[in-house]
């Protein structure tokens, strides 16, 4: 949730800062509530986003399973693949209510939209707005439920932000993250004491990177693989 991001001249531009930015690149403080650290920045939202219009979807399943870990079941067979076309009156969200109010949508995007809708002062390429291209105003409230101590409703991403910076949730996640990478594979029961331990030792170091990779090479779960017997 860093305040701050650094900018040279054409990245300035993208983020509507005036300054004396050049070809460098320079610290640039951002006033409150505008942006905070790797979930706003524009790179990502524009991924996270469709060619013209924002992704509610996308943005909020990148929050559950890459920041808190959630697991989110595919749809089910019933539900009809191809959404009918966007009525240009509405607003994002509103569209996007409308088409997932179904009872058989609602156990997933009940979760899911709450947190993309907390986007949506970021237009699909991650640049701010009031409101969207038709006029309609954006509603960025939203909550993230079911997450322990990340739980919480919010206006806008900023806040979501500092909230998931201070969570042992995201920490235990981004631990478990660095797990996956590290051994290109994804945890089974097995690995519940070397995640734990994982956690402990990045909680107990504040969060330093540093730590954390330690951890994870001196890891039995690294070091050593299981044989069938």
């Amino acid at each position: 949730a860093a305040p701050a991001s650094y900018l040279d001249a054409t990245l300035a531009r993208f983020y509507g800062v005036s300054g004396s930015q050049g070809a460098t690149f320079e610290k640039v403080t951002w006033s409150p509530g505008e942006r905070a650290g790797l979930l706003t920045q524009g790179a990502l939202l524009a991924m996270l986003a469709g060619p013209v219009d924002t992704s509610p979807v996308k943005r909020g399943v990148f929050v559950l399973e890459h920041v808190l870990c959630s697991e989110i079941p595919p749809p089910p067979p019933e539900v009809e693949a191809m959404p009918p076309a966007p009525d240009p009156k509405r607003s994002t969200r509103e569209r996007l209510e409308a088409l997932t109010s179904p009872a058989a949508c609602q156990g997933c995007h009940g979760v899911i939209n709450p947190v993309g809708y907390l986007f949506e002062r970021f237009d699909a390429v991650g640049r701010m707005r009031s409101k969207e291209a038709n006029g309609a105003t954006v509603d960025a409230r939203g909550e993230v439920t079911d997450a322990g101590d990340a739980s919480g409703a919010h206006e806008g991403a900023v806040a979501l932000a500092h909230q998931l910076a201070d969570s042992g949730t995201v920490r235990a996640c981004y631990a478990r993250q660095w797990f996956r990478f590290g051994l290109g594979r994804l945890e089974d029961a097995a690995d519940a004491c070397t995640l734990e331990r994982l956690d402990e030792r990045f909680g107990a170091a504040r969060g330093e990177l540093r730590a954390l990779m330690l951890a994870l090479i001196e890891s039995d779960a690294f070091l050593y693989r299981r044989t069938d017997d």
